[in-house]
C-alpha cells in the first residue's frame, strides 16, 4: 500500500454542521506511517498520526493480503480535538476524516503540537542498573529500565535523569513503551523512589487507554509543561526508526533484503553449475523463499531455496537445494550449494 502524506479533511464544528477544509483549517498532515503490531480482522495494520492545527488524530487503515482496502478507524485524538470519525477511504492514497473541535479551546492551558520539544540544560548522570523486555507476543513492545542518579538534587533534577534514560533506551529498539524505576541506592532496596512510564503512542504501558500524554504514571512530582513533549523524535529519527524496528524482525528484514539477495545470489547459484542449469520459479518467482539470521546482531542473512536444476555430463536434470548469506549492509553475498 503505497500512502501519500496528505489528508484530505472534511472538518466539523461543534455545532456538527460539516464545512470544507479551507486556508484556516488547512489540511491535516500525516507524520509517519507504521506497520502496526497489531493483526487483526485477518488484515495488516498500518498506523499513522494526522497532525491538525487543532491536535492529533491516530489513524489505523486495514490492508488484506492481498493489497485490498478492508477498512479504517481513528484509534486516539490529542489536544483540542475531542472527536474524530474517518469518512471514506479511497484508493487509499487519501483519507477523508470529521473531526469536532473543543469550544473555545484555551490556548494558553496547553503547549501547542508545533512548539519544540525542551530539553533540560543540565541533566543529572544517572547509571542503568538493569533492563528487561516485557513484550506482550506481538501486540506491544515494552521494555523497563532499574535506574540510579546519585546526583540529582531533587525531584525536578530526578524526573529529567528518568526521562533521559527513558528516551535513549527508546531510541535503541523502539518499543512501544518505556518504564522506568528510580531507585535510591544501586541495590535497588525499597521502596522505588520514582517511576515513569514513556510511550509514544500515547496508550501508556498496558496499550488499553490511547488517550494519555507521553508521559505517565510519575510517582513523584510533575513532567513541566515545557517538556511535556520532549522525546517526540524528529523526522530523520523516525525514518531510521523503519530499519532500526525492522531488523528486530526476521520476517521483516527477511522480506525487506529478499530481492537484494535474489540479485546479488542468483549468479553466485549459477556459477556452481558445471554444465547447464535451468531456474523452476518462473518469471516472478521467489528464488529465496525461506531465511534464517546468519547473524543478528550484523544483520546478516542466510536465504535458502531450491529453485533450481543442474545438469549433469549425461544430460539428466537434478533439483539443488541451495543457501546463500547476505549483507544489507555491504549489499553483498557468499553462496554455497547443498546437492
Amino acid at each position: 500500500m503505497k500512502l501519500t502524506t496528505a489528508i484530505l479533511c472534511a472538518c466539523a464544528s461543534t455545532m456538527g454542521a460539516a464545512f470544507a477544509c479551507d486556508d484556516h483549517h488547512g489540511a491535516c498532515a500525516i507524520e509517519d506511517w507504521r506497520w502496526s503490531t497489531v493483526d487483526a480482522m485477518d488484515a495488516i495494520a498500518l498506523d499513522g498520526v494526522a497532525t491538525c492545527d487543532e491536535g492529533e488524530i491516530a489513524l489505523r487503515i486495514y490492508e488484506g493480503e492481498d493489497g485490498k482496502f478492508l477498512g479504517a478507524k481513528t484509534a486516539f485524538v490529542r489536544q483540542h480535538v475531542f472527536e474524530a470519525e474517518i469518512l471514506n477511504v479511497g484508493d487509499p492514497s487519501s483519507v477523508a476524516i470529521k473531526y469536532s473541535i473543543e469550544p473555545n479551546p484555551d490556548s494558553e492551558s496547553q503547549p501547542a503540537l508545533t512548539s519544540p520539544e525542551t530539553e533540560p540544560e543540565a541533566i543529572p548522570a544517572f547509571q542503568v542498573l538493569e533492563e528487561k523486555n516485557h513484550s506482550v507476543g506481538n501486540l506491544r513492545s515494552r521494555v523497563s529500565l532499574e535506574m540510579v542518579a546519585p546526583q540529582a538534587e531533587d525531584d525536578s533534577a530526578a524526573i529529567s535523569a528518568m526521562m533521559a534514560a527513558a528516551i535513549d533506551q527508546h531510541r535503541k529498539t523502539w518499543p512501544d513503551a518505556v518504564w522506568v524505576n528510580l531507585w535510591s541506592s544501586p541495590e535497588m532496596e525499597p521502596p522505588i523512589k520514582n517511576r515513569i512510564v514513556f510511550a509514544l503512542d500515547g496508550c501508556g504501558w498496558a496499550g488499553t487507554d490511547c488517550s494519555q500524554p507521553l508521559w505517565t504514571d510519575l510517582k513523584v512530582g510533575e513532567v513541566p509543561v515545557e517538556m511535556a513533549d520532549w522525546g517526540k523524535p524528529s523526522d530523520q529519527e523516525r525514518k531510521e526508526a523503519k530499519d532500526i524496528i525492522c531488523r528486530q524482525s526476521l520476517q521483516c528484514w527477511g522480506d525487506k533484503h529478499n530481492t537484494a539477495a535474489s540479485f546479488a545470489c542468483k549468479p553466485l547459484i549459477e556459477a556452481y553449475a558445471i554444465y547447464d542449469y535451468q531456474w523452476t520459479d518462473g518469471f516472478f518467482g521467489v528464488k529465496l523463499p525461506r531465511f534464517r539470521w546468519d547473524n543478528q546482531a550484523e544483520g546478516t542473512i542466510s536465504y535458502t531455496g531450491d529453485k533450481i536444476k543442474f545438469q549433469n555430463a549425461l544430460g539428466a536434470w537434478k533439483k539443488i537445494t541451495y543457501w546463500c548469506s547476505y549483507d544489507p549492509n555491504t549489499e553483498t553475498a557468499t553462496a554455497f550449494v547443498l546437492e
